[in-house]
């Protein structure tokens, strides 16, 4: 979820700038939602 950019704080489904940028050249993102279960099956490995 991201911020609409109209500074009401609402969100809309979708990747930031920064996420995108990232992505695209091979970076893994993880949301703060997801780090646990992330970070659980990276140790497994």
């Amino acid at each position: 979820m991201i911020y609409n950019g109209e500074f009401k704080g609402k969100k809309i489904v979708g990747n930031g700038v920064t996420t995108a940028l990232l992505e695209r050249n091979g970076i893994q993102v993880v949301s703060e939602e997801r780090i646990t279960d992330f970070l659980e099956e990276e140790l497994k490995t």
